[in-house]
């Protein structure tokens, strides 16, 4: 952004023999100044892709077993099955969402062992170790069953007691992502059915940097091209925000979006109901 405080954005055409052609409007008066930048080569984009199509996740997960006799013990979770024995399908407990999970690899262990043990430990009198588990791990059951306090405010930041707040740009191979929109969009047409003149908005990807190697401006590209394929014949029943543009015309590199921008975004959603 200038000193104006103005910004936006292009777009690049690939005609296929070596040439490209930017086209950006103009649309204020002044001496904007351009910036090109290559977030990722397509040999990169091709490593990601394929590591997601072969393990299946970004990251590992793993399941934590406890059985009757009190012992513990985990196993790799994800939507493939990475092993031919011991699997645990827990699809219909995910929404009909693929989810596995393999036992642990002693035996003893059975799919309803599944259970996730928190231990925390105080040291000192400011600063509490972070639980062992992230809040996905965790059995739902153990929710309805804790004391107060869950957790505590440090440095204006929430910390939850119970669990870790792991929550991260997370990616998953294009045709679960088609399942889950799918399954949005059913349920939506269910809804619009009973509520004909309700608002439906899908608030698309906001632009990132993350040090973790993924592509995001090419996984965005993926995922709006499932979207507005599958939304295609309700589109005149459905808005779709597009915040990507907004988030690299004001420069945003941060995982979450700063509150000006999210106070700009519920302006535009407004923007469409009132």
């Amino acid at each position: 952004m200038n000193e104006k405080g103005a910004g936006s954005v292009g777009y690049v055409a690939d005609y296929g023999n070596g040439t490209y052609i930017g086209v950006i409007k103009a649309l204020w008066s002044g001496s904007p100044h351009i910036k090109i930048s290559l977030s990722f080569p397509k040999e990169s984009i091709g490593l990601f892709v394929n590591y997601i199509y072969r393990n299946g996740m970004l990251r590992t997960l793993k399941g934590v077993f406890k059985n009757a006799r009190g012992e513990t013990g985990k196993g790799l979770c994800g939507i493939h099955t990475l092993t031919k024995h011991g699997i645990c399908d827990f699809t219909s407990l995910n929404y009909g969402m693929r989810w596995f999970c393999s036992l642990p690899d002693a035996p003893g262990f059975k799919c309803s062992d599944w259970y996730a043990e928190i231990k925390v430990e105080v040291h000192g009198d400011k600063t509490i170790d972070h639980p062992e588990y992230s809040c996905r791990q965790i059995n739902p059951s153990v929710t309805f069953n804790i004391s107060s306090p869950v957790g505590y405010v440090y440095n204006k930041t929430w910390h939850n007691l119970l669990c870790q707040n792991t929550v991260e740009p997370s990616l998953v191979p294009l045709s679960v992502y088609e399942e889950h929109v799918m399954n949005a969009k059913d349920s939506i047409v269910e809804f619009l059915d009973r509520v004909p003149g309700a608002k439906i908005f899908i608030k698309g990807p906001h632009s990132l940097e993350y040090n973790n190697g993924v592509p995001y401006d090419f996984v965005r590209y993926l995922q709006d091209k499932i979207i507005f394929k599958i939304f295609d014949n309700i589109k005149h029943k459905v808005v779709y925000l597009n915040e990507w543009d907004m988030t690299v015309a004001s420069e945003s590199k941060a995982i979450h979006p700063s509150n000006d921008l999210i106070h700009q975004m519920v302006q535009d959603l407004l923007s469409y109901i009132c």
